[in-house]
């Protein structure tokens, strides 16, 4: 029922509790398929596929670790062999996941490195790329043009070579790549590779080599150093 307002002369509309009662749990449930739906296309967007690529171990576990690297830098190389190795010998144990930080200024290869990477992560095969591409970083690391030797470990293990031309071609992956390593930088990261292992903040094999000592009693014999 309105009421006029005998100060402005406008009428008021009194809403019954009922009524009011039933708004709110429509507009709730509107909010609630327009939250589903977003977070449903996220989820098929390719970028939001390669995040979960670039994950591997248990989502459960108590030791978290990501992981920040740029390709040509050879500490991360030597890291990230000593987090495969500890990953194959404690599945269950550790949960990993890696992102982009290209050292432009240092490395010339370090961000076709990543797209690389980031195209055959859509393609769920980012794993066995990366094992091979910082198994073989010492031969393509010195070449002028490292991309036919990036197309032969692609080949290697079966990528779609049509889709990965296209994604190569899409400027929104560079985009993904450059957002990853701003967020890095805004974290505070300076040199790679970088880890959070449970949030705290490792830099350098060295340390993350002590963290491993810490939590899994072994000792893993890994050079420190770091790339900037």
């Amino acid at each position: 029922m309105a009421k006029k307002d005998k100060k402005t002369g406008t009428k008021n509309i009194n809403i019954s509790k009922p009524v009011a009662t039933a708004l709110v749990i429509l507009s709730c449930i509107v909010a609630v398929q327009i939250a589903t739906f977003v977070l449903s296309y996220l989820r098929g967007t390719p970028a939001a596929k390669s995040v979960l690529a670039r994950t591997k171990g248990n989502s459960k576990a108590d030791f978290k670790v990501t992981e920040y690297i740029d390709f040509q830098c050879p500490a991360c190389a030597r890291g990230a062999k000593t987090l495969h190795e500890i990953t194959v010998k404690y599945p269950t144990k550790i949960y990993l996941e890696m992102k982009y930080f290209p050292l432009d200024q240092s490395h010339q290869h370090a961000m076709i490195s990543a797209l690389y990477a980031e195209c055959v992560a859509r393609q769920d095969k980012f794993w066995m790329f990366v094992d091979l591409l910082l198994e073989k970083q010492n031969l393509w690391a010195q070449l002028t043009n490292a991309e036919p030797m990036f197309r032969e470990i692609a080949q290697a293990i079966q990528v779609d070579s049509d889709k990965l031309n296209s994604c190569l071609m899409d400027k929104g992956v560079e985009e993904t790549i450059f957002k990853e390593r701003d967020f890095g930088k805004a974290l505070g990261i300076k040199s790679t590779p970088t880890y959070f292992i449970n949030g705290k903040m490792v830099v350098g094999t060295k340390s993350l080599q002590e963290e491993l000592d810490k939590h899994f009693g072994v000792s893993v014999d890994v050079p420190g150093g770091t790339s900037h």
